[in-house]
């Protein structure tokens, strides 16, 4: 077979992915080495058909991500979070934030989707008064520029209020609570500047929300939460959207994960294949869905590859998602604020397309990632995690490399037993993923 062609056996059968386009099939054991029939299926299949990596234009972009981080202040105080200096101090006004919106907006004028997340660098409820300003300015843009605009953000959940509440539902705003499992789970990181629990405080409050169609659970995996099925369980009961993802941190203090604890999550991952497999086949989609509805790190590997999706890049950090701070600059990523690799510009200047072009190249070309077979489903280290743990952009992080592939091969096995099992459930959920890519 060509050279350039990956053979991953799984057991009863084994996928053959081509490295230079990202396409794959499943093959029966007995015909891995028949290069005759192989090669004729490829044909047949278009599995050498390259597939085009063109830059993209503004023109062609028509989703744009906007994140402000309308506050660095905290009433918390967890241990692996990346601001280490909270402060009321560097809330965002709003007259910076129009700036920077109508800037976006003018930059990407033919555009027809904006997401606006109000997330950044700390409690976005401490700056309600931010919050208040940009929905109401979104509405004028509706209506004037006959666009859509979705506000977002992410709580720590402490700050819900009833009225708090009833107001993002009445103005459809999504929002996601940060909550990492149960009680003792939730706890290891999760405090308050006292060192007390905020568990009781933020279940409290969720429960106040009938209605849990614009509330998720945005859920980080440390190297003391390894038990997967027990987190989502757990978050199940409160929440209809769950997205879980290793943390990003390089201090194993602070969670992040070593040569044995990576092997921990990886065999935790595989058990958490198995119990939604399960539950899946049974047409239990409560636990499918919920990772499939949200930016979760292994539901995005089997939407893709169910949906047989390929990606040029991991983000679209610089090429379609910006972020703003209180200072005026505006960075490709809300997570590189502490480092100035990646402002790309300001509101005074304007986008420095140089700087744009720098980070486009890295994403893009993924010169680290050449040989590998799941580059275009994994799409390359991310950018930041890469800075913080090698001082580079774009190097992979071996350890997240492991995890990477061995979380695709848990989708592919995922995609093809369910579908030899059960196959009008598997259409339910074919058609679930293509409904949740043209959102």
């Amino acid at each position: 077979m060509n050279g350039n062609l990956e053979v991953l056996p799984l057991g009863n059968f084994s996928v053959i992915v081509n490295k230079d386009n990202g396409r794959f099939i499943k093959i029966e054991n007995e015909l891995v080495n028949d290069e005759e029939y192989l090669e004729q299926y490829f044909i047949e299949n278009s599995f050498y058909k390259d597939i085009p990596i063109n830059k993209a234009d503004k023109s062609d972009i028509k989703i744009v991500d906007l994140t402000l981080h309308s506050t660095f202040n905290c009433n918390l105080n967890c241990k692996y979070c990346f601001i280490k200096e909270k402060t009321a101090s560097k809330d965002l006004t709003f007259e910076m934030a129009k700036t920077f919106i109508d800037m976006m907006m003018s930059y990407f004028n033919e555009a027809v989707h904006f997401n606006i997340d109000l997330t950044g660098s700390g409690e976005p409820l401490l700056n309600m008064k931010l919050l208040d300003e940009v929905v109401s300015y979104a509405k004028i843009l509706r209506n004037n520029t006959n666009k859509t605009i979705l506000i977002s953000f992410a709580t720590n959940g402490t700050l819900l209020t009833k009225e708090i509440i009833d107001y993002l539902v009445k103005e459809q705003i999504y929002f996601g609570v940060s909550l990492d499992g149960d009680k003792a789970t939730n706890d290891e990181y999760r405090i308050s500047k006292n060192y007390k629990s905020v568990y009781k405080k933020v279940i409290s409050n969720i429960k106040k929300l009938k209605n849990k169609e614009f509330m998720g659970a945005a859920t980080t995996i440390t190297n003391r939460n390894l038990d997967l099925i027990k987190t989502i369980k757990a978050l199940r009961k409160y929440f209809h959207v769950i997205s879980m993802k290793p943390i990003r941190e390089v201090d194993g203090h602070f969670g992040a994960f070593d040569e044995n604890s990576i092997k921990q999550l990886m065999n935790s991952y595989t058990n958490l294949f198995e119990f939604i497999l399960n539950e899946t086949l049974l047409a239990n989609y409560k636990y499918i869905t919920a990772i499939l509805k949200s930016d979760d790190y292994f539901g995005k590997f089997i939407k893709r590859v169910i949906s047989n999706s390929l990606i040029a890049s991991r983000c679209a950090a610089g090429v379609s998602k910006f972020s703003l701070t209180s200072d005026g600059f505006i960075y490709a990523c809300g997570a590189g604020v502490n480092y100035d690799d990646f402002i790309i510009g300001d509101i005074h200047n304007g986008i420095d397309n140089l700087k744009i072009e720098i980070l486009y190249d890295i994403q893009f070309k993924k010169t680290y990632c050449q040989n590998c077979w799941a580059k275009f489903l994994c799409g390359g280290e991310c950018m930041v995690r890469s800075k913080l743990l090698h001082n580079v952009l774009g190097k992979p992080d071996e350890l997240m490399c492991m995890l990477n592939k061995h979380l695709i091969k848990l989708a592919f096995l995922f995609k093809y037993i369910l579908y030899e099992q059960n196959e009008s459930v598997f259409n339910e959920i074919y058609n679930f993923c293509l409904a949740d890519n043209n959102r």
